[in-house]
C-alpha cells in the first residue's frame, strides 16, 4: 500500500465565512492539524434500561491529507454488531464530512449528507435540510474535528507544545442521524485524569489504562433534559485523539463509553 500522505497544515479561517440560512449564528472557525491516520481500539460499555452491556469497540481514522474515513465499529454481548462511517475531505475550516452511515446488521440503517454544491445538510430520515455552515461535523466525524482544533491550539507558533488553559472552550456544530443539527461546546475541565475504575456493571474504566496527567477532560453539558452529555479524554500521545470517551442524557439511565485497554491503540501509517 502507498504510504500516507503528511496531514494538512493548520488551517485559518473566519466565523463568518459563510452567513447561515437560520438564525443561529454559525460557531467560530478554528486553526486545524489533523491527526495523522490510526486505529484505536476500546473496551465498551452501554447501560440502560436496568441493563449493561459490555463488549468492544475500534475506531479507525485514516486519511491522504485530500480525502478521510473515519469509522467506529462496536460489538457488545446480547446486541447486534453496529457501525459507522464518516467519510470527506479537508477545508479551510477542518475537516469536512461529505456523508455518515450508520450500519446494523450488515445493512445501512440511516445516514447524513453534506451537499457542499448546494450548501445543505439532509438525512435519510428526515425531511428537514439546514444550511451547510464552515466547520459542521456529523455525529462521529466531529472527535477528528476536535482532535485536530486541540492539536493545533496547542502548538505554539515556535512548534513547540503550547498548555490549554481549564475553562478553554471550542463550538461545533453536529448534525445527527435523527435529523437534528445542533451547536455542542466543550469545555476544558480543570480535572484531567480518566475516572477511577469502579467495580463490575459500572459504566466506568477498569483495569490498567493510561491516566498520565497531560490528558485534556472536556465536557459537552446537555443544554436540556434528555440531551447529550459528553464527556472525552484527549491524549497528546495520540494527537489528541480520545483515549476515553462517555456519552449519556440525563436524566435517562442510558449511557455508553468507549474506554481504553491495554495496547489499545496503534499508529495507521
Amino acid at each position: 500500500a502507498r504510504p500516507a500522505r503528511q496531514a494538512p497544515p493548520p488551517h485559518a479561517g473566519h466565523g463568518d465565512a459563510l452567513t447561515p440560512t437560520s438564525t443561529d449564528q454559525a460557531p467560530p472557525v478554528y486553526p486545524t492539524r489533523a491527526p495523522p491516520p490510526a486505529t484505536l481500539r476500546y473496551a465498551l460499555v452501554e447501560a440502560g434500561g436496568h441493563r449493561t452491556a459490555a463488549g468492544s469497540a475500534e475506531l479507525e481514522w485514516m486519511h491522504d491529507g485530500e480525502t478521510f474515513s473515519l469509522r467506529l465499529r462496536t460489538s457488545a454481548a446480547g446486541r447486534a454488531g453496529r457501525e459507522w462511517r464518516s467519510v470527506g475531505g479537508f477545508d479551510p475550516a477542518g475537516i469536512a464530512p461529505a456523508r455518515l452511515v450508520e450500519r446494523e446488521r450488515e445493512r445501512d440503517k440511516r445516514a447524513v449528507n453534506f451537499d457542499r454544491e448546494a450548501g445543505r445538510v439532509s438525512f435519510s430520515g428526515a425531511s428537514r435540510s439546514f444550511a451547510l455552515t464552515p466547520g459542521v461535523q456529523d455525529r462521529w466525524s466531529w472527535i477528528a474535528q476536535l482532535a485536530a482544533i486541540v492539536e493545533a491550539a496547542s502548538t505554539s507558533h515556535g512548534g513547540r507544545p503550547h498548555r490549554i488553559a481549564a475553562g478553554t472552550i471550542w463550538q461545533i456544530r453536529v448534525a445527527g442521524l435523527r435529523g437534528d443539527l445542533e451547536p455542542w461546546e466543550f469545555r476544558v475541565q480543570d480535572d484531567a485524569a480518566l475516572p477511577e475504575p469502579a467495580g463490575p456493571g459500572h459504566n466506568e474504566p477498569s483495569g490498567s489504562i493510561e491516566r498520565a496527567p497531560a490528558l485534556l477532560h472536556l465536557l459537552r453539558e446537555p443544554e436540556r433534559p434528555y440531551d447529550l452529555r459528553i464527556d472525552v479524554w484527549l491524549s497528546p500521545s495520540r494527537h489528541h485523539l480520545p483515549v476515553g470517551l462517555r456519552m449519556s442524557a440525563p436524566p435517562g439511565d442510558w449511557s455508553l463509553a468507549l474506554w481504553p485497554t491495554e495496547g489499545s491503540g496503534k499508529d495507521g501509517s
